[in-house]
């Protein structure tokens, strides 16, 4: 099972951290739906590895990321330059 990331919805900010909603697609049976990014660090951490993000050329995993002031979600390095997650659109 694959969930990719479609949309973020941000709070507060431009960086990974200000991310409080995500829209995702199970590439599966193409269910979709609307999360709060906890939901989401949830997900992850009971299915390491299962969440994606794409723009269409590239594709990478989506993390958690545990940081000072709170936990949150971003793409592991790849061979893009910026973070595939703050590249997918906004909502």
């Amino acid at each position: 099972m694959t969930i990719y990331i479609a949309a973020v919805h941000m709070v507060g900010g431009t960086r990974a951290e200000h991310i409080t909603e995500v829209i995702w697609m199970d590439s599966r049976d193409h269910q979709s739906g609307k999360t709060n990014v906890q939901g989401m660090i949830d997900f992850i951490t009971k299915n390491p590895g299962s969440v994606k993000v794409s723009d269409g050329k590239t594709e990478a995993t989506v993390e958690v990321v545990k940081g000072p002031q709170r936990t949150y979600l971003r793409s592991e390095r790849d061979a893009s330059k910026s973070d595939n997650l703050l590249g997918i659109p906004r909502y």
